[in-house]
């Protein structure tokens, strides 16, 4: 593994073995990457939306809201913003929901633009009980997400190396893991996906296990 990631990973192995320099090191690192966040969701706010033009057929909230369920390993908050907003969401369309998370305030869609950078989602401590109707489309963040916060108010973005066992530190997690290998083993499934370099083993495994698809 390459780019941050994987200076990411040589520093978590070195600290896992008790070098107390890597340590250090670590919680700077991390540091970094949580402003780098905060600065690319200040960005994301910023923009208009996703959609291009005005036209319904080029419509990427339209084209997004086809699929039975998303599964993203994207860490920013884009498609919540631009997405999964009650404001933003097309008429006619499906609600969007993220399992398992609740939102800083009932009415998110009404938080200013600089909440949307200091307010937290929180992380539900059980699996998701959760079965989405037909009216609603599920939207699962594999690795977390940068403004997720589990109940001991500890960050929930999995990134670097080992992620798979920090996946199955949390709860809610392993159910999107979980539910990501059942619905790929449903009888006509069908996966798209977009921008993915099947760099995540984790992720590859029951991609390749699945016959079908």
């Amino acid at each position: 593994r390459s780019g941050y990631e994987g200076a990411l990973s040589e520093i978590q192995d070195r600290a896992q073995r008790g070098d107390a320099m890597a340590k250090v090191d670590l919680m700077v690192f991390q540091a970094a990457v949580r402003k780098i966040f905060l600065a690319m969701n200040a960005h994301l706010i910023a923009l208009p939306g996703i959609d291009i033009g005005n036209s319904v057929a080029a419509s990427m909230r339209n084209f997004l809201n086809r699929f039975d369920a998303i599964f993203t390993l994207n860490q920013d908050i884009l498609l919540e913003r631009h997405y999964a907003a009650r404001e933003v969401q097309n008429p006619g369309n499906r609600a969007v929901i993220l399992p398992g998370i609740k939102p800083p305030h009932p009415q998110l869609t009404t938080l200013e633009p600089q909440r949307w950078l200091t307010e937290q989602w929180t992380v539900e401590d059980a699996s998701p009980n959760v079965t989405a109707s037909r009216n609603e489309q599920p939207l699962f963040k594999l690795h977390g997400s940068s403004n997720w916060r589990r109940s001991d108010n500890q960050d929930l973005l999995i990134m670097g190396g080992q992620k798979m066992k920090a996946v199955r530190e949390s709860t809610v997690l392993t159910w999107y893991h979980d539910e990501f290998a059942r619905r790929l083993a449903a009888p006509g499934a069908r996966l798209m996906t977009i921008g993915y370099g099947f760099q995540d083993q984790h992720v590859n495994e029951p991609i390749y296990k699945t016959p079908n698809l």
